[in-house]
């Protein structure tokens, strides 16, 4: 019922709606760069065989925009058109191998770039301090976790099905409430850093398919209420 008001209240104009979730408005609105102050929502879904490649300015009038989610968009020229008020972005097949610096995430609480082409996060340290949840999984390129020292309000972190994840760096011991950390099917990992153990508030570790992991150094973690860790390396169990 909400969304249908808010679509009849602007129908010739979708540029000054709250929500864009209709495609071809959305994809109108972009192309025309027809975006105002009104917009806080909008969903983009192109399929994985999508070329359209849309210009990053066309956000620039969005100054209110929270929420954005993008599947298999792709987004040329200044990402700082974005808007810093972002709250939730999910972003499936992010197609770059790594975050802009110039993508102003401050606000952000929630990261969601399942599928992505990253290979790394950032290419440099950056400070997030609102953000709780990262989930990066099925990024198929991914070697190596962000720097997490300007993370300090994590929460969870999710990495599931990172085929070519190998190193999670050492920062990870300073999150103070990280409750959980998911690393399923990630096959190239075969250690976490000595700081993980050391986490009093994480409360859930997955590692089930990281088949060169040895979980013998699981028993460290002392605050952990829940350890998932089928088909570990055998040998040391």
């Amino acid at each position: 019922m909400g969304r249908e008001i808010i679509h009849q209240e602007w129908s010739k104009e979708p540029g000054k709606r709250s929500r864009l979730w209709l495609q071809d408005d959305v994809k109108d609105v972009l192309k025309e760069n027809t975006g105002t102050r009104a917009i806080e929502g909008l969903s983009l879904k192109l399929h994985s065989s999508s070329r359209d490649c849309l210009e990053a300015c066309a956000f620039k009038e969005m100054k209110r925009l929270r929420l954005l989610q993008l599947d298999n968009v792709q987004l040329s020229g200044d990402y700082g058109h974005i808007s810093k008020q972002l709250r939730w972005i999910c972003w499936r097949g992010f197609p770059y191998k790594y975050i802009p610096i110039n993508f102003h995430l401050e606000n952000v609480i929630a990261i969601d770039f399942k599928h992505s082409r990253l290979q790394l996060v950032w290419e440099q340290p950056v400070v997030l301090e609102r953000l709780k949840f990262l989930n990066l999984s099925h990024s198929k390129y991914l070697k190596e976790t962000p720097d997490f020292s300007g993370l300090p309000s994590l929460e969870k972190l999710i990495l599931k099905d990172c085929p070519n994840l190998c190193e999670v760096h050492q920062s990870i011991g300073r999150l103070r409430n990280l409750l959980l950390i998911n690393l399923k099917d990630c096959t190239s990992l075969s250690y976490l850093p000595e700081e993980v153990y050391e986490l009093r508030s994480l409360k859930i570790l997955i590692l089930s398919g990281c088949l060169k992991f040895p979980p013998i150094h699981i028993a460290k973690v002392k605050s952990l209420a829940t350890i998932i860790a089928e088909n570990t390396k055998p040998s040391a169990l």
